[in-house]
């Protein structure tokens, strides 16, 4: 579950580009005497291991992430859902019965956000993506497909061009539905508050660390959801997706 830096971060990030820019060889001495030492090099080593995705896959990037660090929240307490107010649910009680033993393991970094185990068959995987291109299929006025604004190297869902946007946390998430991050087949998406709040308690998923921090904005609806692992749990994730749809473009209607 990566990020991209939004306009909300860029009095964060510009500056520190803009130093790169003037200083390189300061820079690269900096990067290397850095790496010298093995807790960051292997700290390194480690985000290089979560794969591309969102930030630039590299020392720059690896940068930025530890600068991130520390505004990570915690992600699997759900009373900011319940404060938020809202009545409105997309998921059904029998949609989203408790998910079967312990949750998966995450990387250190906050961003890109990827599962260190539990990780699908190729079978599950190839069910996942059919599943994400079958609701856009069928629902070619509301949704399509395009670059995800979040994870910049991965193809997202997002509103269609001629939906107009409905709310404000979809203007959060950029319009993005979600999108599947294929080095593990977790995925995120953008769900009403109590439909958060019952994906989490019931063991689906949980927030990006960066969900709900002002410093970012990240909205708190916007929720990674753990890679199936069978067909059930893949029954399970298309529900997830078509509650996400539904909710983005405020229809009941979206097929699946």
């Amino acid at each position: 579950m990566s990020l991209t830096i939004p306009q909300s971060a860029h009095h964060l990030v510009l500056p520190l580009t803009t130093f790169l820019n003037k200083h390189p060889r300061l820079i690269a001495f900096t990067a290397l005497a850095t790496l010298s030492t093995p807790l960051l090099y292997n700290n390194y080593r480690a985000f290089l291991a979560l794969g591309p995705g969102g930030l630039p896959y590299n020392v720059f990037g690896w940068l930025v992430a530890l600068g991130l660090r520390p505004f990570a929240r915690e992600t699997r307490n759900t009373e900011e859902y319940v404060r938020d107010g809202s009545q409105e649910r997309w998921l059904r009680d029998d949609d989203i019965i408790a998910r079967k033993g312990e949750r998966p393991k995450f990387g250190w970094h906050v961003a890109p956000v990827r599962q260190q185990n539990m990780i699908p068959s190729e079978e599950i995987a190839k069910r996942l993506d059919e599943i994400f291109e079958r609701v856009v299929k069928l629902n070619p006025t509301l949704i399509e497909f395009g670059q995800s604004p979040h994870e910049k190297i991965h193809t997202g869902i997002l509103l269609h061009s001629s939906f107009a946007t409905p709310h404000q946390v979809a203007a959060k998430s950029q319009r993005e539905v979600g999108h599947v991050h294929q080095s593990d087949h977790s995925f995120h998406v953008t769900l009403a508050p109590l439909d958060c709040k019952a994906v989490i308690e019931n063991g689906w998923g949980e927030r990006h660390p960066l969900s709900g921090s002002s410093i970012i904005g990240l909205p708190k609806e916007y929720v990674g959801i753990y890679a199936p692992r069978d067909e059930e749990e893949l029954v399970v994730a298309e529900k997830i997706l078509v509650a996400s749809v539904r909710f983005m473009t405020g229809r009941t209607d979206v097929q699946h």
